[in-house]
């Protein structure tokens, strides 16, 4: 009597598992665990005529986890994601990391003297993870907590065989691969290989083969072409390990040895031996082991090693050591990380298949629906207002004696609204949310009151596209007379654990200096944006690339963008120069944490927006119009604000299947057939800027052209 359980049973990995294990004659009971499709594969499997009775659990299902692991002997982990082209298994740790603990958390408390077996990907890291949460639970046991490394022994035999030209002898030729599993970690003893390799073979092959086999996982990542990674075989030599799991320490077969990821303290005499070989204190490591009712009955030595074989595990060593003791694994994925904590326990299915949805996606992300606890109880409309919650310093450019002066009041200026922009959620709500996607017309107006002599700063802002969604705005201090004119969009993409944000669009600054007789232009392009944190439900944002703000008097402003690395520097860092016209001259360097404090040529403090910032104002809801975003969406903002995602859920249902935007879906859908568009109220579109035309001549440019939106001082009718 076995029950088996596969977590992530509905995925490339889980599913040709799941079907191998229901044909297996010890297995009686096969549970299935996935956030989709699995009482659908249960369904499947279940009418394959075997012994094992097969049910499939989501995390809907109260209590889903707990009913698929509750009595487990054997649970296999292959949930995650799969690694695509261009990512490392660094990257790919980012994702799966936090999926796998919450598995390991549940394997702990419903299973926990039951033998678990780590499939997700990067092994090296994961297992260690698996093992944090079973100390913190108080029922670790290092003797059943295993990586599956048998997919590196299985292409080993198949890549020897390939090599002596004969297949048929794949399956009776063993070769030892010890280490970890990935990359150069992967150490195969090819001297060690039963029945021993024919003396024709040379070292030069012998090294082809010890690189095909370490890296034989790109082999297929690289095949599938963006599709996903070695899914088949890996399902194959995941069932070999559990099987061998099920007769040795279930079934009591004896003298059942394999090599397997494991912590060298399940066997605390053949580990230290391990270390003795190694000549370093390793936590993990892939040896053969003999497996027994506990699990890990002994671990047994390297053994004799070519000279070849012993550069090898010398190169793997530090890699090993660094995979085992990841800072990202220690500062953000350990247990008890408050981050770990960000998504509410009744959202924590809803972000699992967010998740999951959101690394299959390819391509623009615009159209995904956020579960609500990760939602701004704020409209995207109300973003343009971050531009000018510094009124003073955007009243301030007016007052520039030259063009120079004017040139570094503007990047002043600009640098100053970016904490605004990019990071006051996280001050805010804890970590940064999505905003909530505006209706085609929703409208936002405010305003910043004079002040000294300031002038009073008027904000209209327009959702004048929803498929792109594309927000043009106006700010205007008429008694200084600045002006700030744009719009924006987004491009989103999902790449190596974060989400990749391009912004489109620009921003035109105009005034006339005292005593001109013709406006001033600046042109400001946009940052990129990179969101991590997504995994651990968490997001923080970080700029990247560069933008540039370039001005009619020919003044130019490079704003290069850098963010905190895993191994050093400083969040949300940037570095500006100032080229006067007609040089690449830097005659001003801007430094420093754009939420902080930037210092100008290494001297003066430039910026500094530690201190408070200035909110718009904007009319009672009363006094607004029911297309104003405040007033559309105070109920869903309640709701986010209260903790109430199911009622902000509800409201926000109801805006999208209110009658007037019905109304505006079908207008729309006419106005393409008929070749019309949306009558914009405060905009108008036109196809080609010519400020972005003529500013964007000097500096790298992505494009030659922009098309733009024209602010109408009185609205259409």
């Amino acid at each position: 009597m076995v029950k088996a359980v596969v977590l992530g049973a509905a995925g490339g990995i889980g599913q040709p598992l799941s079907l191998l294990l229901k044909i297996n004659p010890h297995v009686t009971e096969l549970s299935l665990y996935d956030i989709v499709n699995t009482p659908g594969v249960a369904a499947d499997l279940s009418h394959i005529a075997t012994p094992a009775k097969v049910t499939g659990y989501l995390p809907k299902t109260d209590p889903g986890m707990e009913q698929a692991l509750k009595g487990a002997h054997i649970v296999v982990i292959p949930a995650g994601v799969p690694r695509k082209p261009g990512m490392t298994r660094d990257d790919l740790f980012k994702i799966n990391a936090g999926i796998v603990r919450g598995l390991a958390e549940g394997c702990a408390k419903h299973c926990p003297k039951a033998f678990i077996l780590v499939i997700s990907n990067p092994v090296n890291s994961t297992v260690p993870i698996v093992a944090e949460v079973f100390k913190k639970a108080g029922v670790y046991d290092p003797k059943r907590i295993f990586g599956v490394t048998t997919l590196d022994v299985v292409r080993a035999s198949t890549f020897v065989a390939e090599v002596l030209d004969d297949l048929s002898l794949s399956s009776s030729t063993t070769v030892p691969v010890v280490g970890g599993h990935s990359g150069v970690t992967i150490v195969p003893l090819l001297s060690q290989t039963e029945p021993p390799l024919p003396s024709t073979i040379d070292q030069e092959t012998i090294k082809e083969l010890t690189h095909r086999i370490q890296f034989g996982g790109d082999e297929v990542v690289k095949a599938k072409d963006g599709a996903g990674s070695a899914t088949l075989s890996m399902a194959q030599a995941g069932y070999v390990f559990a099987s061998h799991i099920i007769d040795a320490a279930i079934n009591g077969k004896k003298d059942v040895i394999v090599p397997t990821y494991v912590a060298l303290v399940a066997d605390p005499e053949g580990g230290e031996v391990v270390k003795k070989e190694l000549g370093t204190d390793l936590e993990y490591f892939s040896a053969r082991v003999t497996l027994g009712p506990n699990g890990v009955e002994k671990i047994h030595p390297l053994g004799r090693m070519s000279d070849y074989e012993q550069t090898l595990i010398k190169t793997a060593i530090p890699e090993l050591e660094g995979n085992i003791h990841n800072n990202e694994l220690k500062s953000q994925y350990t247990i008890g990380m408050a981050e770990a904590e960000a998504v509410p326990a009744g959202q924590k299915s809803s972000w699992g298949a967010f998740l999951k949805q959101l690394a299959s996606l390819s391509g623009d992300l615009s159209s995904m629906t956020a579960p609500p606890f990760i939602l701004s109880p704020v409209s995207l409309t109300e973003y343009p207002s971050y531009w000018c919650e510094r009124p003073d310093l955007f009243a301030a450019i007016a007052d520039g004696k030259t063009p120079e002066d004017r040139a570094m009041k503007v990047l002043r200026w600009f640098i100053a609204t970016l904490k605004g922009q990019y990071t006051s959620r996280n001050e805010k709500m804890g970590t940064e949310k999505k905003p909530l996607n505006p209706v085609l017309g929703e409208l936002f107006f405010g305003t910043w009151a004079d002040h000294h002599g300031r002038g009073e700063t008027k904000l209209t802002v327009e959702q004048v596209s929803h498929h792109p969604p594309i927000t043009a705005y106006h700010i205007e201090n008429a008694t200084k007379g600045v002006t700030l004119r744009g719009h924006c969009a987004q491009k989103t993409s999902f790449s190596a654990g974060a989400i990749i944000v391009k912004q489109v669009g620009h921003a035109v600054l105009s005034l006339t200096p005292i005593n001109a007789t013709a406006p001033e232009e600046y042109l400001i392009t946009l940052p990129s944006l990179r969101i991590d944190g997504i995994f651990y439900g968490s997001p923080y944002i970080e700029l990247t690339n560069t933008s540039w703000i370039s001005s009619s008097t020919g003044w130019l402003s490079t704003i290069e963008y850098k963010g905190k690395g895993y191994f050093g520097g400083k969040s949300h860092s940037l570095k500006a120069t100032l080229t006067p016209p007609g040089s690449t001259t830097v005659k001003h360097t801007v430094e420093g944490q754009w939420h902080e404090t930037c210092k100008i040529n290494g001297g003066a403090t430039f910026t500094d927006v530690r201190g408070p910032k200035e909110e718009v104002e904007v009319k009672d809801l009363e006094e607004q119009d029911d297309w104003e975003t405040r007033k559309l969406w105070q109920h869903v903002s309640k709701g986010i604000r209260g903790g109430d995602f199911e009622t902000a859920s509800r409201e926000k249902t109801k805006i999208e299947a209110r009658e007037p935007l019905n109304e505006q879906r079908q207008r729309r859908k006419d106005e393409r057939e008929a070749g019309t568009t949306w009558q914009l109220k405060y905009f108008e579109h036109i196809d080609e800027d010519p400020s972005y035309t003529k500013l964007s001549k000097l500096f790298n440019a992505d494009k030659e052209k922009q098309d733009g939106y024209v602010f109408r001082s009185s609205p259409a009718a």
